[in-house]
């Protein structure tokens, strides 16, 4: 039994980026080798997705205490990629 909440939160938040890379991984081999989609067309796809899956997961289980609205999501990501 972890008793260190930060232990515990490192924890979840490794297995989180790791099933991101997962999705990343998995979505690129699925994009490439199955439905024939260039590698660097499919690399980019599956890399947002991937980035995507680790912001909802981040937000819905460590970043829940502000409650923000999907269009002040979007606003932020594109403040961030000035």
């Amino acid at each position: 039994m972890i008793k260190n909440k930060g232990t515990t939160v490192f924890i979840k938040y490794v297995f989180f980026a790791g099933l991101a890379t997962l999705v990343d991984i998995s979505l690129s081999y699925l994009l490439t080798n199955i439905f024939n989609i260039f590698y660097f067309y499919s690399a980019i796809l599956s890399y947002v997705c991937g980035g995507i899956v680790n912001f909802i997961l981040n937000k819905k289980y460590f970043f829940f205490i502000l409650e923000w609205t999907g269009l002040q999501n979007i606003s932020i990501v594109m403040n961030f990629s000035k």
